[in-house]
């Protein structure tokens, strides 16, 4: 994940001798790849995320004018100060035992830290934005947006030992990597006017905001703490990690499981879902405009249900195919085939019974000693 630059003026404490941010181009710092649809307050070294439909997420500033150490220090206790005032996802669940519940606040928030990979001192120095979840009300969980690995350090650098009111735990992501940047090279040109179903490059802001709106959603339906945590993972666009979605398919990058609108979110799960013994069958499905065109094409196996069996024609297609995987062009052939062979076997299958029932109304006729007029 490409980290944010701190561009500013000579001479800060923590970093003597390296360009470094004045409080107030810290404050203008934000992600380049969020849909403008989010809507953004400027607040004293923090801002605040509003997606429409959704909790406000607050994310929370460097304080850049101290020393480096200190000024993470201080950026944690202002996040851990408000998470200490609202209620935990576990408060939550116990309030209201039953989906859906009233979730008034979010309880997610974003914090920025120093990019300190080991052996690394970039000039000018880069930033990382983490999530921190009060996910009961002892246990804070710290979700990195993109690869666990930059966030790590934090823990094995006594974070834990300042704020003994909370156990400080890091979810580690399957091959540590959660998202990946396929066009990380245009960053420079890429603008937040982007659509939500192209390959576009989205920073560790962008994603961390995602995350938090799932939890936050996830919530208001869930039952449990684990689903809840479990389904962020549909927000990855590493198979690893959302196994559940993307193993049957290439390294697919549907966009719309990282869009701002929540009901895209949930439409991509649910195609994922809904066509994941077909993405097994087809190559190719590496985005929403194919995953859509997969889709259509198993409806029309649905709406033949009454003659086609679709696990007859699953079964059919994996015989056929061995162990390779047809192209989109190739399943649609087989599925038109497929469905013409069955809809004139159905047409023959009533014009038999038709043919039986006119034998039968015949010697009806005949026993009677009538004729048929």
């Amino acid at each position: 994940m490409t980290m944010g630059i701190l561009q500013g003026q000579e001479g800060t404490r923590g970093r003597p001798g390296i360009v470094a941010p004045s409080v107030q181009d810290l404050n203008q710092l934000d992600s380049r790849s969020i849909s403008p649809r989010v809507q953004r307050v400027d607040r004293d070294r923090m801002k605040e995320y509003c997606p429409p439909g959704e909790l406000p997420v607050k994310r929370f500033l460097i304080n850049n004018e101290l020393e480096a150490v200190e000024a993470e220090h201080d950026v944690f206790k202002r996040a851990i100060d408000h998470l200490k005032e609202v209620p935990s996802a576990q408060t939550n669940l116990t309030a209201e035992p039953i989906p859906p519940r009233p979730i008034r606040v979010s309880n997610i928030v974003l914090v920025d830290i120093f990019d300190k990979k080991e052996g690394a001192h970039p000039e000018p120095p880069k930033f990382h934005t983490i999530c921190l979840w009060k996910k009961t009300d002892t246990n804070l969980l710290m979700i990195d947006p993109s690869n666990y690995t930059f966030s790590e350090r934090l823990l094995k650098g006594g974070l834990q030992s300042k704020f003994p009111s909370f156990s400080i735990d890091a979810k580690k992501h399957v091959g540590n990597v959660f998202y990946k940047s396929l066009q990380a090279d245009k960053v420079d040109t890429r603008i937040a006017s982007h659509e939500d179903d192209n390959n576009d490059y989205r920073d560790c802001i962008d994603i961390a905001v995602k995350i938090a709106c799932s939890l936050n959603f996830s919530q208001y339906v869930a039952f449990d703490l684990f689903t809840i945590e479990s389904r962020i993972d549909y927000l990855s666009n590493q198979r690893k990690v959302n196994a559940d979605l993307l193993q049957g398919g290439a390294e697919a990058h549907i966009g719309w499981l990282q869009s701002s609108c929540s009901s895209r979110r949930e439409e991509a799960v649910r195609l994922l879902f809904e066509n994941k013994d077909y993405i097994a069958a087809v190559e190719g499905i590496e985005n929403i405009q194919s995953l859509l065109k997969l889709n259509f094409m198993r409806l029309e196996v649905v709406k033949s249900s009454n003659d086609i069996s679709q696990e007859d024609f699953l079964k059919l297609i994996k015989d056929t195919r061995s162990n390779s995987k047809l192209t989109l062009d190739q399943f649609s052939g087989c599925l038109k085939d497929w469905i013409d062979i069955h809809q004139k076997e159905s047409e023959a299958k009533k014009s038999r019974e038709k043919l039986k029932d006119q034998i039968r109304e015949d010697i009806k006729l005949q026993k009677k000693g009538g004729t048929k007029k």
